[in-house]
């Protein structure tokens, strides 16, 4: 694709491969306090000859997080940092980026910063209601993903911080000069697996001005990323993401596929497990009684008919018995609702359940309550009720307690159908017609679709569970993370991109490509000469290099050659490789856990802090800085005398 095809440059939408104005003006401003960095490093240059530098901070999870924090600490001591004019992430630095840039002035008290982080990742867990209410919130959402339940259920709770803030707010800290730049990358899952394998076109950066594809020259003001947009046009304004959220998008994998998978589907156990032991059963405790603290009232029904407020306790049964809590109360509130002379037979099967119902499976019990239901409902469906959503109510019941015992649903919504017509039942008829013919997935998404029909209508806070429950089902069923308007949708001067016919794009973590943000700084624009490479990754400390030199020869981008054997000691690296070559940016290198600052503990170290672990010890934490610090320390003196041997060589552009 040529750089001619992508030239237009108005409106929220840009199509162009050069600098936003936002970062020339940045990283101008900033060019200023690196030449009177470089000069106290007794380094004479001008603005003409001043190397770019750039710091990547690669994938890790909290591990990264914290290493990077240490890193960025000893170089403001070695009196490094200043000379940096971009800083560049993924996954777990990002957290740590963001976590930063909430300061104006953060490079000036990045040790007191170090010490705010160390009391914050050692706090208290957080509290599973908020958890939970971030996420039923984020599941209003018609774009809801993973990326939500991950921000919600993982990165909050880690991070032990909310961070409600914009990424465009961040402006101010970035162009003021103070700090260095920032990037943060991502990637497009499914221009992942439809490119060919290292294509630039897969790599998303977000930077406090733009986001977009920097290899495809398409780019959207950041905080309209997310917005809707059609031919270059925008069509409704939504919006921005929080940095939370984008905590969630940027270190969303942790593992392979496989292993995300497992560790969402584990996680997502316990989460629920929680709140039924813990909060579901005080919630619908507390049904009536007002002023309860830390309690949502059930919304019980409106009409006080036999039928709607026995359907009232039925939802409540079904939610004692699902959390395995006492149900004595509950039959004795629905024997007293159905002594009626018409629920005669619902009164005798409930007298009869409620006897041996402790001594119950609960297989035993969820086949005795689907029997009740229909009892229920063939005695008191036909009753003259206001209240419309009730029968709704048992069929969600019913078919949920068909569905999750592996039982064929067909015959229930066939009946369903021939006993009534109403408009709330034309969804049913379209699922009953080709139920056998889906798949798993297929039928969730059907059912899911009719739950919708009448979740509205009924209100209530049992709504947003189930509304959470399932929209997480589809999306797991469908591996959806980070669901993003397309803002290149339908965009004639965009075609070339080969993504105008997709109105959304899903954007996930750039480590599960490469786990560390080369591509971004290696951008021609940018004209980074040294690259800093801090390695937080688990296993091969050599694998993002070793990747990146894999893209670069494909896509014809000037890297240094990697010879096999400088990286052989993959067990055993140093805590230095220094890789370089002609009209090549120099690239250093530093494993986090090295022969250097922990001989004979490698292994040790890397099992101690792994990438699934979500929660350390304060005195670990001071550990894994103080490691992070020694691969600082022990290098500046060779990181200040390659940045002068690119003064004193050729200032040629590469």
């Amino acid at each position: 694709m040529k750089r001619s095809q992508l030239r237009k440059d108005d409106g929220c939408v840009r199509l162009s491969h050069e600098l936003s104005e936002g970062e020339k003006k940045a990283t101008g401003k900033r060019k200023e306090k690196v030449l009177k960095c470089l000069k106290s490093l007794a380094i004479a240059c001008d603005e003409d000859n001043m190397p770019n530098i750039a710091v990547l901070g690669s994938g890790g999870g909290l591990r990264a997080m914290i290493a990077l924090q240490g890193t960025l600490v000893e170089m403001k001591q070695q009196g490094l940092l200043d000379a940096v004019l971009y800083l560049c992430g993924v996954s777990g630095s990002t957290w740590c980026m963001s976590f930063l840039y909430q300061e104006n002035d953060w490079t000036e008290k990045v040790q007191v910063l170090e010490e705010r982080l160390c009391d914050t990742l050692s706090k208290p867990q957080c509290d599973i209601q908020e958890e939970f209410t971030i996420a039923t919130q984020a599941a209003e959402d018609e774009l809801f993903s993973l990326t939500d339940v991950w921000a919600s259920f993982f990165v909050y709770p880690t991070l032990k911080l909310y961070d409600k803030t914009k990424l465009s707010e961040h402006k101010d800290t970035s162009t003021n000069g103070t700090n260095p730049y920032p990037i943060y990358a991502a990637i497009e899952a499914n221009q992942l697996h439809k490119k060919a394998e290292k294509s630039p076109g897969t790599w998303f950066e977000f930077t406090p001005h733009e986001s977009g594809f920097p290899s495809l020259g398409a780019f959207v003001c950041t905080e309209d990323l997310g917005s809707k947009f059609e031919d270059g046009n925008l069509k409704e304004k939504r919006d921005e993401k929080n940095i939370c959220y984008l905590q969630g998008l940027w270190g969303s994998a942790l593992g392979s596929m496989e292993e995300n998978m497992n560790y969402l589907i584990d996680l997502l156990k316990q989460i629920f497990r929680k709140l039924r032991e813990q909060w579901w059963y005080a919630v619908y405790e507390a049904g009536g009684q007002e002023g309860t603290p830390g309690s949502v009232p059930f919304s019980g029904p409106d009409c006080s008919c036999a039928r709607c407020q026995g359907v009232h306790h039925l939802l409540e049964l079904h939610v004692h018995t699902s959390a395995g809590k006492d149900c004595e109360g509950v039959f004795r509130q629905l024997k007293e609702v159905l002594k009626e002379e018409n629920s005669k037979s619902s009164f005798l099967k409930c007298c009869e359940m409620s006897v041996s119902w402790h001594l119950k499976t609960l297989e035993e019990k969820i086949v005795e309550f689907a029997h009740l239901i229909r009892i229920f409902e063939n005695e008191l469906g036909g009753t003259d009720c206001k209240s419309a959503h009730c029968g709704d109510v048992l069929l969600l019941l019913e078919l949920h307690i068909h569905a999750s015992s592996g039982k064929d649903c067909k015959e229930i919504l066939r009946q369903k159908k021939e006993e009534n017509s109403k408009s709330s039942f034309l969804k049913l008829c379209e699922v009953s017609v080709s139920w056998n013919l889906k798949s798993w997935e297929d039928w969730i998404e059907e059912f899911v679709e009719h739950i919708w029909n009448f979740v509205k209508e009924l209100g209530g806070y049992v709504w947003s569970v189930w509304q959470l429950l399932w929209k997480t089902v589809i999306c797991i069923c469908n591996w959806t993370w980070g669901c993003t308007n397309n803002f290149l949708y339908k965009s004639s001067d965009a075609q070339s991109t080969g993504l105008t016919n997709e109105e959304f794009i899903y954007l996930i973590d750039a480590g599960t490509d490469i786990n560390s943000a080369y591509p971004l700084v290696l951008r021609p624009e940018r004209k980074v000469k040294l690259i800093l490479s801090f390695d937080f990754s688990s296993g091969n400390p050599f694998e993002t290099i070793e990747n990146t030199a894999k893209y670069c020869e494909i896509n014809n981008i000037p890297f240094p050659k990697i010879k096999p054997e400088e990286i052989k000691d993959k067990d055993n690296p140093t805590d230095c490789y220094i890789f370089k070559g002609k009209d090549v940016p120099t690239v250093m290198h530093f494993p986090l856990f090295n022969n250097k600052n922990c001989p004979g503990e490698i292994e040790s170290f890397r099992n101690k802090f792994s990438t699934f672990r979500s929660c350390y010890l304060k005195e670990d934490i001071k550990e894994l800085l103080s490691r992070a610090k020694l691969n600082v320390s022990n290098n500046t003196e060779r990181i200040r005398e390659e940045i002068q041997q690119i003064v004193s060589s050729s200032t040629k552009e590469f």
